[in-house]
Parts: structure tokens; C-alpha cells; sequence
């Protein structure tokens, strides 16, 4: 991620890989460490509803286009991302894979 992404890029992935990103690329997270975000927990909610394939595209695309969201991790400490619906919205490419885990790219204009 650090060399295939543009800096600054914000991704989502589950909290432990969300810890990680910010210390080895020059990507950003929505979450990492919930004493610096004061909407955290509302903030993790969302997130897990996307990242786990639960939200609705419309309520996905909404979550992802407010938060500038660029990539989403899966499978390192979240689902496989042909185990969740979102592999169906068209919004959503997969551009990387290595086993369980999937960069996939958010397109959304």
C-alpha cells in the first residue's frame, strides 16, 4: 500500500490493521485508537457495517463518499472480500490480493 497508493489516501480496514497502516504507509485510517477520535464508537459502527458487507450499497456508498475513503483492507483482521455482499456494488474493485487479503479501490465520483 505504502507504494501503490497515493499519499494521504484514507483506508479502512478492522482495528488492528487500521493500527498498523498509519506507521508503515503514508495512508490515513478512521480508526485506530478510540482516545483520538471523539465520535469513535459511531464512527467503528459504520465502518464495520461496510467492511463486514451488512450496510446496503446506497448506505456503503454513503459511508465511503463522506468519509473520503480511497481503499478498504480485508481479510488480514476482517472478513474476506468474496465472503461479504460487497464484492456486488460496482463501486468497489478489487486491485490487490495475496491469500485472505484484498486492497480493493473505491470508485465513486
Amino acid at each position: 500500500m505504502n507504494t501503490n497508493t497515493p499519499m494521504g489516501s484514507v483506508v479502512i480496514a478492522g482495528e488492528f490493521a487500521s493500527g498498523m497502516i498509519p506507521a508503515f504507509t503514508d495512508s490515513r485510517v478512521l480508526i485506530a485508537r478510540d482516545d483520538v477520535v471523539p465520535d469513535y464508537y459511531q464512527v467503528r459502527d459504520g465502518l464495520f457495517a461496510v467492511l463486514d458487507g451488512r450496510a446496503p450499497d446506497y448506505i456503503a456508498k454513503d459511508f465511503l463518499r463522506r468519509y473520503n475513503v480511497r481503499y478498504i483492507l480485508f481479510g488480514l483482521d476482517s472478513h474476506r472480500f468474496e465472503d461479504t455482499e460487497n464484492t456486488k456494488f460496482p463501486f468497489l474493485k478489487e486491485v490487490f490480493r495475496s491469500g485472505n487479503v484484498s486492497v480493493v479501490a473505491v470508485r465513486i465520483n
